[in-house]
C-alpha cells in the first residue's frame, strides 16, 4: 500500500512540474469573413487575413491557402485558410467568395471589358485565335464543372492475334490501329470460328466481340457506338478517311463521290476558299447488295442503282420521318455548323421541298448551306456512312422494319450481312458490288456478341477472336504479349451531375419522371468537392490500370483546326485552362475537396434541406458490363465517403452504386434524369472540336446528349472575358461572351447582343 501511495504522489509531482511551464496555445485566424465581388474586380485572398498565437506571436506569413477564385467567371468559391504553430497545433477557417456578374447597359464598360456586340464568324479565323476562344470555353466549363467531373480518358491496351498484320504500329486518333486497312498472315483454316470449327482455307475473316446486339441497322436512327461499329462495315460514304502514302496520318478521299466537291460562286475568308453552295459528283455504277433472303421480286426496275437522286430521296424521307440523324445528333441538316438552307422552314411547313438547299443536278448532289463552308467542312460532314442513302425500294416494301434484320437492310459498303442472330453472332461477307475491291483484304467480318469481358478474353485466348481488350485483372500477366497495342483515349469519361435540387425543377425537365433529386447536388461547392476529391492518377494507373487520368474534357485527340494539324492540348493555350485546378496532381486536392463539401453542406443546412447528423445517399449510375466503370465507381465511393464528412453538422455521405447494362446506363438512367451522379463518356468531332462544345450547352438547340442538368449549368450568361486581337481590324478587344456565344462564333456566323447569342 505504501508503494502505491508513493507512486501516486510521484505522478502528482510530475504533473505539477509540467503545469508550471508555458501551456501550448492554439493559433487564431482572423479576416476570413465571406465577401462578394463583381466579375473583373481584383481580389487578393490574403489581403486583411492574419494569424497569431500567444507563444509564437504573428503567424500571418505561415498561413496556407487552398482553393482559388476566378474573378472572370461568376460563381461561388470557397477558400480554406490553415496555420500551424510551433507546438504543432493547427486551426483552419473557410471563406466563401461570391463572384457576381453585374447588370450593365449595352456598351457600358466593365472594368476594361465590355459586353460583346456585333456579328462574329471565326469559323475560318487564324488558328491561334480559334485556340484562344476554345481555351476560354473549356476553362469556363472546368471551373464551373458545367460538363460534369472529368475522371479518366478511355485509353486501352488491345491484344491482337498472331495472324493480324496491322498497317502501322503507331496509333492514330483518327485512324486508330487501321484495322480496316490491315491484312492477315494466315487464313481461317488456322483458327477456330464462332461455330467451334476451323474456318475455310482461302478465307480471311476478321473476328471481334461486341457486348450486345446493335440497336438498329438503319444509320439514320443509330444513337449508340455498337450500332455505328456494325453499320460502318456495310455502308459506304461519299468520302472516307484513309491513310496517306507513308501511313503517317490520314487523308479524306472520295468514295461514293467521284471527286472532291466544287464550290459555286466561291469567295475567300482569311485565305480559305468558301462558299454557301457546293456540288458533289456521285460516282457512276454504284449498286446495292441484298441479303440472299431478301425478296426483291416486286421491286421496280433499276432498284439496284445508286445515284444522286438516291441521296436526295433518302434525305427527304429522313426529314419527313423525323429520323434522329437528320434533325439532331451534330451531323444533321439543322446544326449551325452545316445548316441547310430552308430545312427548318420545310420542317415547319413554311416552304416546299424544292425550296430546300438539297437537289440533284444530273448525277451531282448539290448542297446550299446557310453558313459559308470550306472544302474541308463539306468533306468532313459527308465522310462516313450517316449521310449515305437507304434503299428506297426495300423501304417501300418493309416500311419501318427497315434496318431491323439482315433481310430488311441493303448494303453498299465493303461487306454485306449474311447472318444476324440477335445476342449471338453477326456474320458479314465481302460485298461483290463494292466499287473498290482493292480496299478490302478481308473476305469476312464477324461480331460475336459476348457481354462478359472475361468470357470474351477467354475466347481470344482460345483463338476464336482476332482482337480483344486487356482487362485490369490480366494486365500484369499480358503486358508483354507480342500482339499488345496501346490506344490513347479520345473519350473523357465524366461523372455527370443532376443538379436540379428540388422536385419542381426535376418535373419541369421530366414531367413523367419519379426521381427526387438530392438537394446537396445543386450547390457549386459540391461540384468543386467532387472535382478536387477525385484522385485521377491512382484511379487510372493503379485501379483501372488501362486508363489515363483526365482533368479536362478534351483529350489530345481533338483538333480545333485540322488544317493546322495542332492538337488543342498541345497548343500554347491548351495548358491555360488548368490554372488553379491543381494540374500537378491531375486535379486532386483532398483539403480543397473537404472544405468545399463542408461549405456546401452548411449552405444546404442553412437552406433547410438537411438536419444535423444526416446521412446523404448519392446514387451513382454506371455501366454494368464495364470493368473500368465498376472499378472506378468502387474507388471513388471509398474516396468520397472518406472525404465528405462535416464534424460541425455531423453530416456525411454514402455512395450507392447502381449498375445498368449499356446503353441503358444512358437511356434509362442519365438522359431521363433518374440519377444523382452517373458515369458517361461521349466522343465525336475530333477534327472539329468546336462543334463538340454543343453537348455542354443548356440553351435552345442544345445537343440531345447533354448529360448534366440543373440551374447551376447555365451557358447563356455572359461571363467569359476574352482579350484578343480582332482578325479583321487588328485592334485589341476586351469583350465578354456567354459560353453559347463562343460555341456559335467558332462554328458559324453569330449575332451577339450584350454578350449573348441571338437565336433565330
Amino acid at each position: 500500500m505504501k508503494k502505491l501511495l508513493l507512486a501516486s504522489s510521484f505522478l502528482v509531482l510530475v504533473f505539477g512540474l509540467a503545469a508550471c511551464g508555458s501551456e501550448p496555445s492554439v493559433p487564431s485566424i482572423s479576416g476570413t469573413g465571406n465577401v462578394s465581388i463583381e466579375v473583373g474586380q481584383s481580389f487578393d485572398p490574403r489581403a486583411g487575413v492574419t494569424a497569431a498565437d500567444e507563444n509564437d506571436g504573428d503567424l500571418t506569413a505561415d498561413i496556407q491557402v487552398s482553393g482559388s477564385v476566378n474573378t472572370a467567371v461568376a460563381g461561388t468559391y470557397t477558400l480554406t485558410y490553415s496555420v500551424t504553430n510551433s507546438d504543432e497545433e493547427s486551426v483552419s477557417r473557410t471563406r466563401t467568395v461570391t463572384v457576381t456578374a453585374p447588370v450593365v447597359d449595352p456598351g457600358e464598360e466593365l472594368g476594361d471589358f465590355v459586353l460583346a456586340n456585333g456579328t462574329y464568324d471565326f469559323k475560318f479565323a487564324p488558328i491561334d485565335l480559334k485556340h484562344q476562344f476554345f481555351a476560354a470555353a473549356e476553362k469556363f466549363l472546368l471551373e464551373n464543372q458545367i460538363g460534369g467531373i472529368p475522371l479518366w480518358a478511355s485509353s486501352s491496351f488491345n491484344l491482337f492475334s498472331s495472324r493480324m498484320q496491322l498497317p502501322t504500329d503507331s496509333y492514330d486518333p483518327v485512324m486508330g490501329f487501321g484495322i480496316a486497312f490491315g491484312s492477315m498472315s494466315q487464313d481461317d483454316s488456322s483458327v477456330i470460328m464462332d461455330d467451334g470449327r476451323p474456318g475455310n482455307a482461302g478465307e480471311f475473316t476478321y473476328r471481334i466481340r461486341t457486348v450486345e446486339s446493335p440497336d438498329t441497322l438503319n444509320q439514320w436512327l443509330a444513337q449508340d457506338s455498337i450500332s455505328s461499329d456494325v453499320i460502318g462495315t456495310f455502308l459506304d460514304g461519299l468520302y472516307y478517311f484513309g491513310y496517306n502514302s507513308d501511313f503517317s496520318g490520314f487523308e479524306v478521299k472520295p468514295s461514293m463521290a467521284s471527286a472532291m466537291p466544287t464550290p459555286v460562286d466561291p469567295t475567300s475568308v482569311f485565305g480559305t476558299t468558301v462558299s454557301t453552295q457546293w456540288s458533289v459528283p456521285v460516282r457512276a455504277n454504284l449498286r446495292w447488295t441484298y441479303n440472299a433472303d431478301t425478296d426483291t421480286s416486286e421491286f421496280p426496275a433499276g432498284h439496284e442503282a445508286i445515284n444522286a437522286q438516291s441521296f436526295v430521296d433518302t434525305y427527304k424521307l429522313a426529314v419527313d420521318e423525323g429520323w434522329f440523324r437528320a434533325i439532331s445528333g451534330g451531323g444533321d441538316f439543322l446544326s449551325a455548323t452545316q445548316r441547310i438552307k430552308n430545312m427548318q422552314e420545310y420542317i415547319d411547313g413554311d416552304v416546299e421541298w424544292d425550296e430546300v438547299g438539297i437537289s440533284a443536278d444530273g448525277n451531282n448532289l448539290v448542297f446550299e448551306f446557310v453558313p459559308q463552308m470550306s472544302e474541308w467542312n463539306v468533306i468532313y460532314w459527308l465522310s462516313g456512312f450517316t449521310l449515305t442513302p437507304i434503299n428506297m425500294a426495300l423501304y417501300d416494301s418493309v416500311g419501318d422494319q427497315y434496318g431491323t434484320s439482315a433481310e430488311t437492310t441493303a448494303y453498299n459498303g465493303r461487306f454485306f450481312m449474311e447472318t444476324y442472330e440477335a445476342d449471338r453472332i453477326i456474320r458479314l461477307k465481302r460485298n461483290p458490288n463494292f466499287w473498290e475491291p482493292s480496299r478490302n483484304f478481308y473476305t469476312g467480318y464477324t461480331f460475336e456478341i459476348i457481354n462478359d469481358p472475361e468470357i470474351a478474353f477467354q475466347s481470344f485466348l482460345a483463338g476464336r477472336l482476332d482482337a480483344t481488350g486487356l482487362t485490369a485483372a490480366r494486365f500484369n500477366e499480358f503486358q508483354t504479349f507480342p500482339g499488345i497495342r496501346f490506344a490513347p483515349g479520345a473519350t473523357v469519361f465524366r461523372m455527370n451531375l443532376n443538379s436540379m435540387g428540388n422536385v419542381e425543377n426535376q418535373r419541369e425537365e421530366w414531367p413523367d419522371g419519379t426521381w427526387i433529386p438530392e438537394p446537396i447536388m445543386q450547390y457549386p461547392d459540391m461540384h468543386k468537392a467532387l472535382y478536387f476529391g477525385a484522385d485521377r492518377e491512382t484511379l487510372a494507373y493503379d485501379v483501372q490500370r488501362t486508363a489515363e487520368p483526365a482533368m479536362y474534357y478534351f483529350t489530345p485527340a481533338y483538333l480545333v483546326d485540322p488544317a493546322g494539324g495542332v492538337s488543342f492540348r498541345g497548343s500554347q493555350f491548351g495548358p491555360s485552362v488548368l490554372e488553379n485546378l491543381s494540374p500537378d496532381t491531375s486535379g486532386f486536392n483532398p483539403d480543397a475537396a473537404t472544405a468545399f463539401f463542408r461549405s456546401a453542406v452548411r449552405q444546404a443546412v442553412a437552406d433547410g434541406h438537411y438536419a444535423q447528423n444526416s446521412v446523404i445517399t448519392l446514387h451513382l449510375g454506371i455501366q454494368a458490363n464495364s470493368e473500368g466503370s465498376l472499378l472506378g465507381a468502387e474507388f471513388l465511393k471509398e474516396s468520397y465517403e472518406n472525404l465528405f464528412t462535416d464534424p460541425e453538422t455531423g453530416i456525411s455521405v454514402i455512395i450507392d452504386i447502381q449498375p445498368e447494362p449499356f446503353p441503358g446506363n444512358y437511356f434509362n438512367v442519365i438522359l431521363p434524369g433518374e440519377f444523382d451522379m452517373g458515369f458517361g463518356g461521349i466522343s465525336g468531332s475530333q477534327l472539329n472540336a468546336a462543334s463538340f462544345l454543343n453537348i455542354f450547352r443548356s440553351g435552345p438547340g442544345r445537343s440531345p446528349f447533354v448529360l448534366n442538368f440543373g440551374p447551376a449549368f447555365d451557358t447563356e450568361e455572359p461571363v467569359i472575358q476574352i482579350e484578343y486581337v480582332d482578325p479583321v481590324s487588328g485592334d485589341t478587344k476586351r469583350e465578354i461572351f456567354s459560353f453559347s456565344a463562343v460555341y456559335y462564333l467558332l462554328t458559324s456566323e453569330a449575332e451577339v447582343v450584350d454578350g449573348v447569342i441571338i437565336y433565330d
